[in-house]
């Protein structure tokens, strides 16, 4: 995967710098985890506002694949790091440990929901940049073909520019051509 990709982010505001400030609080419900939702298909980000913003998102390797599992050695040692930091009590990390040991998987996302769960959505974030991850990737949400990508990192969100809607367009166009026909039949 390359370094870097071009995706869109659709809002009724226009963004002029990506915070975690606000987290939660978009037209989304996070399905994929805490961040920033952004899409490399434009149709996508159009359902979720009038205003489209084309970035880069650099560092793009460090987003892991939606559902990808953890092996239970990694987390049962990122555990033990987090409680010799002080992030953790020993008994949350017990109960995390007692979980993974009862056979079920465990995905990135869980790991992270239960990270939030008890240090919530900030804390979360910052262990989880700990460890150079920068967000989620989902490479099979729909059938519009688009990755979604969850950036918990804004300082690797570049905004290009903001780009044509093409909900809008095409509702522009089909005025157009409407007002096209009328100017013909008048003309006649």
């Amino acid at each position: 995967m390359s370094n870097s990709i071009i995706a869109y982010h659709g809002s009724d505001a226009k963004i002029d710098r990506f915070t975690i400030d606000k987290l939660k609080s978009g037209s989304g419900v996070n399905v994929f985890g805490i961040g920033i939702y952004f899409t490399t298909n434009i149709n996508t980000a159009a359902k979720y506002g009038n205003i489209i913003h084309e970035v880069t998102i650099n560092q793009a390797n460090t987003m892991l694949e939606y559902n990808t599992l953890v092996s239970h050695e990694n987390l049962i040692l990122a555990l033990k790091s987090l409680v010799a930091s002080g992030k953790f009590d020993d008994g949350e990390a017990k109960e995390f440990i007692a979980h993974l040991k009862s056979g079920e998987t465990v995905g990135y996302k869980d790991f992270m929901e239960f990270l939030e769960g008890h240090v919530g959505a900030l804390g979360t974030i910052n262990i989880v940049r700990e460890f150079g991850i920068n967000g989620l990737k989902v490479s099979d949400y729909d059938d519009d073909g688009g990755i979604i990508y969850s950036v918990i990192n804004p300082d690797t969100i570049t905004i290009n520019k903001i780009v044509p809607n093409p909900k809008q367009e095409s509702t522009l166009n089909h005025k157009l051509r409407i007002t096209n026909s009328l100017r013909k039949l008048l003309i006649k």
